[in-house]
């Protein structure tokens, strides 16, 4: 199991990646699939690398590209890990949604800051691996990441 950074890493020049959801899945162009171990198992799909406008990016299919994942088990972990083994630093993750604002309309692009977070029943963070266990030298650093303010 690969656990620090893709070997190809460096030579595929790719800082961005994509998630796409249902039916978002063929838009890269000179496109190469890579396979790539995470410590939470595979990601929904290979990492397609390839470029969007002459910029070199990595993209997943979020639920798969055989859409197998419902939306509460998607392998984020193991997405986020996968790309981020690529060198991707910055993520984009379009998604559609319906709105219960009367003034937003189909083909509206809204940015969002700020969320209700209803992912319960699944690990939440990369980081409580190696948590205090009560052994000597078993405790690993702390890491508080804050959620007020996701975006």
């Amino acid at each position: 199991m690969r656990v620090g950074p893709h070997p190809r890493a460096a030579d595929l020049g790719v800082d961005v990646g994509i998630f796409g959801g249902s039916g978002f899945y063929d838009f890269v162009d000179d496109a190469v699939d890579l396979h790539v171990d995470t410590p939470f198992g595979p990601a929904a799909s290979s990492v397609r690398v390839g470029s969007v406008s002459g910029r070199r990016v990595a993209f997943i299919a979020r639920h798969g590209r055989e859409h197998r994942f419902a939306a509460h088990r998607v392998p984020f972990r193991a997405n986020v890990w996968a790309l981020a083994s690529l060198g991707v630093r910055s993520i984009i993750g379009p998604c559609s949604v319906g709105a219960l604002q009367p003034h937003l309309d189909v083909g509206d692009f809204v940015v969002v800051d700020q969320l209700v977070d209803r992912t319960q029943g699944r690990p939440s963070t990369f980081h409580d691996a190696g948590a205090d266990d009560g052994r000597p030298g078993s405790a690993a650093p702390v890491h508080h990441q804050p959620f007020a303010d996701p975006y």
